[in-house]
């Protein structure tokens, strides 16, 4: 077995196309484990559409 050194545009995509949940989860910093696999709903947040569980915790509380 070789580690690849390059990763093809293809398979990133395809792992983005595959991913459940939030689309960010995979690059996000403050990702949580229901980020990986709900889709946020959109919240408006001070007249801004956004999509992210932090969010949807915030308004609940």
């Amino acid at each position: 077995l070789r580690w690849s050194d390059t990763v093809t545009l293809a398979e990133l995509e395809h792992e983005e196309y595959m991913r459940q949940g939030c689309r960010f989860a995979g690059r996000c910093p403050l990702v949580m484990d229901v980020c990986k696999t709900v889709v946020p709903p959109d919240i408006a947040i001070d007249d801004v559409l956004v999509k992210c569980h932090l969010y949807t915790k915030e308004a609940e509380a």
